[in-house]
């Protein structure tokens, strides 16, 4: 399987390195919006790794084949599932923060990750959504099931 995380175009002007970490990140926070969902590797529950340090982290993928492409020994019996953006915001980043679990963002196949606290990622998103509104706010009339910024809550 090729890595999805490499571009064999990656001379054109408009690609993302998704090698560098922040362009990662970056990548995912307006993927996930456009397309209005998440991915994360499912049986019984979501897939929980660890941090160096010990402490759990959940990953999660801004397309499937990301997701797909981070099944191993450990999850080799985990299927790759969506979350809508809005359950994503509403539900698991709070119960994310509440457990003290960090968000592993775009996990490569080789382990590199971004890993981030869950009142980060919302901060960003709601940033990220703000700045869409100021610049077209009809995108929320177009996309219903997008959060209006003012509605999400920072603790």
């Amino acid at each position: 399987m090729r890595n999805p995380y490499q571009s064999s175009r990656r001379s054109q002007k408009n690609s993302v390195d998704l090698e560098q970490p922040v362009e990662r990140y970056r990548f995912f926070i307006h993927q996930i919006i456009e397309y209005k969902q998440v991915w994360g590797l499912f049986k019984d529950g979501w897939a929980i790794g660890a941090t160096s340090q010990g402490g759990q982290v959940l990953p999660v993928w801004a397309a499937k084949h990301y997701a797909l492409a981070c099944k191993n020994q450990s999850w080799a019996d985990y299927q790759a599932m969506n979350l809508s953006l809005e359950k994503f915001i509403f539900e698991l980043l709070p119960y994310a923060e509440q457990e003290n679990v960090k968000l592993s963002i775009m996990m490569t196949p080789d382990g590199q990750s971004v890993f981030l606290d869950a009142q980060k990622v919302l901060l960003d998103l709601k940033n990220f959504l703000y700045e869409i509104y100021s610049q077209a706010p009809q995108f929320f009339q177009q996309n219903p099931d997008v959060p209006l910024p003012r509605k999400i809550r920072l603790n």
